[in-house]
């Protein structure tokens, strides 16, 4: 889903939202973040659909909730203070845990996205990110990816102007994906839940980026808020 930016190195986020990368899943993996860099081999032509394999059935349809055009705001956050031991990365981003948060906006980016679903197991995505300047000067930022299952696994990848951004997920229920990548050069760890309502899709997470000490709880968090504006 997907779904995890650039002007500074807090916006190679996402984002997320904007941002997704090829990796293993499985139902639950919510336990631990897989280490894996990308190497040229890993790259994958974006809209090329894989072959059905019978172990993709698990997650037939996981994304035909997303369908549809969608925009709203993806915030990105630094913490005030956090109710947790220093150095823990928390994996269970429920409501009640992300609302003990102190946390302060940065900066923020207008999204608009749309989802179009070509089979049970593959969707095609288009980002539009539109970044403000206080000089009024908006920049906007286009973007292609796909969601899909390819042999078991749940991947997000999107093509952004200056890199292909990869996610690997693994599911919480019926209406959440937890997405997550983990490069160690240069430096980009992320982990974020995105979860679809009738007419609400949110994203909630944290990042690591460039020389953050990774011995210490999260820099970067974040969250987008988006509405359904169509269906298909």
């Amino acid at each position: 889903m997907g779904f995890l930016i650039f002007v500074s190195m807090r916006y190679l986020l996402f984002i997320g939202l904007s941002i997704l990368v090829a990796c293993k899943s499985q139902p639950s993996t919510k336990e631990r973040l897989i280490d894996a860099a990308i190497t040229p081999d890993s790259i994958q032509e974006v809209f090329q659909e894989p072959a059905f394999s019978p172990a993709d059935t698990i997650f037939k349809d996981v994304f035909k909730p997303l369908d549809g055009n969608w925009s709203g705001i993806f915030n990105i956050l630094k913490p005030v203070s956090l109710p947790f031991q220093e150095g823990l990365r928390p994996k269970i981003l429920t409501d009640s845990f992300w609302n003990t948060l102190q946390l302060e906006e940065t900066s923020r980016i207008s999204v608009n996205q749309k989802y179009v679903s070509t089979s049970p197991y593959f969707q095609k995505v288009y980002i539009t990110d539109t970044y403000s300047s206080k000089d009024n000067n908006d920049r906007k930022e286009s973007s292609t990816g796909v969601n899909k299952v390819e042999n078991g696994q749940l991947l997000c990848i999107v093509n952004k102007p200056n890199e292909q951004v990869i996610h690997h997920g693994s599911t919480d229920g019926p209406n959440t994906i937890i997405w997550q990548r983990s490069i160690p050069k240069p430096l980009k760890i992320e982990y974020f839940y995105e979860t679809v309502q009738e007419n609400t899709y949110t994203i909630r997470g944290w990042g690591y980026y460039g020389d953050a000490d990774t011995t210490l709880s999260p820099p970067t968090w974040f969250e987008g808020v988006y509405r359904r504006s169509s269906r298909p």
